[in-house]
């Protein structure tokens, strides 16, 4: 007989999985002030800083928020806030990844998409 301390235990690993494969999830472990990788965005050093960048989106499950793969849904959809909350977190990770000498003229890009067209040129 399956016991209350069983059925939290079975919730919890659903619950964990489901958000572990949901793009929109942010864990606990996220913060907006994360650095994804060690050397910053300076300019010349891009091509290298953007593959290492993509490695640790990936892992995240957030690279779609870069490559359109995953698209905002529409702003009266249940799950716009969800892509919102996490597509500005990926704006702030890219934002703390560039160079306090370039970061300004990065700083008011509207999303993750947007302002990874911008780093890009």
């Amino acid at each position: 007989m399956m016991t209350p301390d069983d059925l939290a235990k079975i919730l919890a690993a659903i619950t964990t999985k489901n958000n572990a494969d949901d793009p929109y999830h942010v864990s606990n472990s996220d913060a907006p002030g994360f650095s994804l990788v060690n050397t910053p965005l300076k300019g010349h050093n891009y091509l290298s800083w953007s593959q290492f960048v993509q490695v640790a989106l990936r892992a995240k499950k957030k690279l779609g928020f870069i490559n359109r793969k995953i698209k905002a849904p529409a702003p009266d959809s249940d799950d716009y806030d969800k892509w919102w909350t996490a597509d500005s977190m990926v704006v702030s990770w890219l934002l703390n990844a560039i160079s306090k000498d370039i970061y300004d003229a990065f700083v008011f890009c509207k999303n993750a998409k947007v302002l990874w067209d911008e780093l890009k040129q």
